[in-house]
């Protein structure tokens, strides 16, 4: 049996009893009347086909119609179920879908018809061998079929209902503040424009991109809940839309990262060939570029983000931490004052200013800022303020005893959240306490009794780490003075970076 994956544009009508099915433009013809199927059900039709009549097992189906990628069995069942609907109320009954239990599927045809390819001529009084003027008249037809396929998928398109286009692109926009009170107001409303729009891929896609975020947000013990939203809904936007682009990125973004960056690039560059312009799928690759010092690579997928999402929160802090990474100091400034201008009370843009201007020869205008208690932003703890107030002061007095204080402290706030942990390390090397650096790396990444919450960062701001582990750090500028040391490479070694340069064969590219 062929198991490659379908690809519907390439497949050839074929007819089961009265019914005829073309998989390239989707539809069902029976009577003088066609209808459209979604594009899954279409593939799963097809795969069926193909088989003969013969059994087609699950894995057979996996492969075919999800390009081998894994997906749970409600995801199969629920097209079945579809394909079922689609011979009961668009192709006249004319086949039935037989489930082997344990075993697969098989398509039986009704009435003993048979199911066989559309061949010249057949059905249209034509003879098999064409000439050109019946080949001018069959063009002719196909480019009609062409423009009324396009101008179903306009209409479909035209047919959402005005309020939840509204709701789509307004969550849209709530989730590239990457906070959690808007991420679960978009949620709340791409809920409702799903039941306004039950057959928009869209919708669907960007729900499950928005479940997939919420996971960031919640405790160890309400994950689960969110995955599982997260992969029903984009199961259903791969159903009515194969590869999805929102469906895509959440897929990307429930996936660990850390000691698996080749297998999660190698998935980020194959969502982006079939979307190449999408912003999170930019983001997305950015990211692991990143994650992995590949930061003159990884700034122009932020900055092509940008251009589609100039307010992206995620991207303009990204863009800043990597044009200070590689020493383009004065686009870093501009950016800072730029963002925070736009931005001044979010919390993350706030705490990366502070940080930003204590590591650039600014610590004293980052303790005024950290100073201005009416402009500070909502949502952070006092306890919090005062520790980055500390760390300003300590870079700017460069005060032995106010240094060792700080450390002290941060050393008790590793304890609260991953963040505390990173930003430890950053002051301990820029400070030159080199051996305190290495030992938070140390336990960071590679000892595993070295304890941190849940918490990404404090439980106020409502942000988790899913128990993954960022490396982004070992290549920021306040991290620079100790990537000389012979620590560092054994570090990188030791957690499996050096296998994945060297794999990627990505050495001249990583930031020094």
């Amino acid at each position: 049996m062929d198991t490659a994956p379908i690809i519907l544009a390439h497949e050839k009508p074929f007819r089961i009893g009265g019914a005829t099915f073309m998989p390239a433009s989707r539809e069902v013809q029976l009577n003088g009347k066609r209808s459209v199927v979604e594009p899954r059900v279409m593939q799963l039709l097809v795969a069926l086909h193909r088989a003969s009549g013969s059994v087609v097992t699950k894995d057979e189906l996996l492969q075919q119609c999800w390009s081998g990628r894994i997906v749970g069995e409600d995801a199969i069942n629920r097209v079945v179920s579809r394909l079922r609907s689609v011979s009961e109320k668009q192709a006249g009954k004319q086949f039935r879908v037989e489930t082997i239990t344990k075993v697969g599927y098989r398509l039986v045809a009704a009435k003993n018809f048979a199911a066989s390819l559309i061949r010249p001529g057949e059905g249209s009084g034509l003879p098999g061998l064409l000439g050109r003027r019946e080949v001018m008249i069959g063009g002719a037809a196909l480019s009609a079929a062409a423009v009324t396929s396009i101008g179903w998928t306009i209409q479909r398109r035209n047919r959402m209902p005005d309020e939840a286009r509204v709701l789509i692109d307004d969550a849209r926009n709530s989730l590239y503040q990457f906070t959690p009170d808007q991420i679960e107001n978009a949620i709340g409303k791409l809920r409702r424009a799903t039941q306004l729009a039950p057959d928009s891929g869209e919708a669907w896609g960007l729900l499950a991109l928005a479940y997939a975020n919420s996971s960031l947000c919640v405790p160890t013990d309400q994950r689960a809940h969110r995955f599982a939203r997260s992969e029903g809904s984009r199961q259903r936007a791969f159903a009515i839309e194969a590869y999805q682009a929102d469906a895509l990125a959440a897929e990307l973004g429930t996936r660990p990262v850390f000691r698996n960056w080749y297998g999660h690039e190698q998935r980020c560059r194959s969502a982006l060939k079939r979307h190449p312009d999408h912003p999170v799928l930019h983001v997305a690759l950015g990211h692991l570029l990143l994650e992995v010092g590949r930061f003159d690579e990884a700034l122009p997928m932020f900055e092509a983000s940008l251009r589609k999402t100039p307010l992206c929160v995620t991207s303009l802090i990204c863009r800043i931490n990597l044009l200070s990474g590689l020493g383009r100091f004065e686009e870093a400034d501009a950016a800072v004052a730029q963002v925070f201008e736009m931005m001044p009370r979010h919390p993350a843009i706030w705490l990366n200013r502070a940080h930003y201007l204590s590591y650039a020869g600014s610590a004293a205008e980052a303790v005024a800022m950290i100073a201005d208690v009416g402009n500070r932003p909502v949502g952070i703890p006092a306890w919090h303020f005062d520790l980055v107030a500390m760390q300003a002061n300590a870079i700017a007095s460069e005060d032995q005893g106010l240094i060792r204080k700080t450390l002290e402290h941060y050393a008790e706030a590793a304890r609260r959240g991953m963040i505390f942990a990173e930003s430890a390390a950053m002051f301990a090397a820029f400070v030159g306490r080199h051996d305190e650096a290495f030992r938070i790396l140390n336990g960071l990444y590679l000892d595993p009794d070295f304890s941190i919450p849940d918490a990404y960062s404090t439980t106020e701001q409502g942000m988790y780490s899913l128990g993954d582990r960022r490396t982004d750090i070992l290549f920021r500028k306040p991290l620079a003075v100790i990537r000389q040391d012979p620590r560092f490479a054994r570090l990188t070694k030791a957690i499996g970076l050096n296998a994945y340069w060297e794999r990627g064969r990505s050495w001249s590219k990583i930031v020094g």
